[in-house]
């Protein structure tokens, strides 16, 4: 007996693109900022690119916000918990509440 297993794409291709941006973003900002403070680099330059990527990422950033106002997967009620799911929530901030 076989099973064919299937790709199945869960998001759009906008939001996975958008994911990937800020992703790579974060790394050069992390990546960036510890050369800067520990390395012997030229501090002016990187700190210009460290800067400059930083503002960069508005971009994706806002469009993936756009995006989350379109229906689809990827819609800002997805954040929301379902009246399923609210009991959870609660136990989580109870948990987080008396420190574990």
């Amino acid at each position: 007996m076989t099973t064919q297993i299937q790709r199945v794409e869960v998001f759009r291709k906008a939001q996975r693109l958008t994911h990937w941006l800020v992703a790579l973003g974060v790394i050069f900002q992390l990546v960036s900022a510890w050369l800067i403070q520990h390395a012997d680099v030229d501090v002016l330059a990187w700190a210009d690119w460290h800067v400059m990527v930083g503002q960069a990422m508005i971009l994706p950033i806002l469009f993936r916000f756009y995006l989350m106002l379109l229906p689809g997967s990827g819609n800002w009620r997805f954040l929301l918990p379902t009246r399923e799911q609210r009991h959870v929530v609660v136990n989580t901030l109870r948990f987080y509440a008396s420190l574990g």
